[in-house]
């Protein structure tokens, strides 16, 4: 999405029937600290199959698809620039600064998606991303938790800050 890289789980997966298509739950989950998407992958594929075969458990009372975006933290994986700044006091002297602002860059960064992913999904308005989750664990977690606290609790119909 214009230069910002984010990773959708699910969309091979979206309903194909004909017609009226469902409306899109989303979970946007946010990795801890030290982690990016890639080593976290198999959590969250996990996690996107734990919905799924909760989801095809019920009877047809929601039927929303859904989706799990996720992308890299500032300073970690694709986006690393300088992994000292991810340390502890001990080796960081401004680590609290450098983490608050991790936390709050992952909170704006979960509202750009809000406002910019169905666009570039969905260009011709082919689906409804409706529904939008917070999620996250350990640093994502409190990402979460600075999501549901901003200007963004109203964009966010659920949270799981884990």
């Amino acid at each position: 999405m214009a230069g910002f890289e984010v990773v959708v789980f699910g969309l091979e997966q979206l309903s194909k029937k004909k017609g009226k298509k469902p409306e899109i739950a989303t979970v946007i989950y946010m990795h801890g600290r030290y982690q990016d998407v890639k080593s976290e992958e198999p959590e969250i594929r996990d996690f996107y199959n734990q919905i799924h075969k909760l989801k095809k458990s019920k009877k047809a009372e929601d039927e929303r698809d859904f989706l799990i975006v996720a992308f890299n933290a500032q300073d970690h994986g694709t986006r690393l620039t300088n992994e000292t700044q991810r340390h502890d006091l001990d080796v960081n002297p401004k680590f609290l600064y450098d983490q608050y602002a991790i936390l709050l860059n992952n909170k704006d960064y979960v509202s750009y998606i809000i406002d910019f992913l169905p666009t570039f999904l969905f260009p011709k308005g082919q689906r409804n991303m409706t529904r939008w989750i917070a999620s996250g664990r350990s640093m994502g977690g409190h990402s979460t938790w600075h999501v549901l606290s901003g200007t963004y609790i109203q964009l966010t119909s659920q949270r799981n800050p884990v």
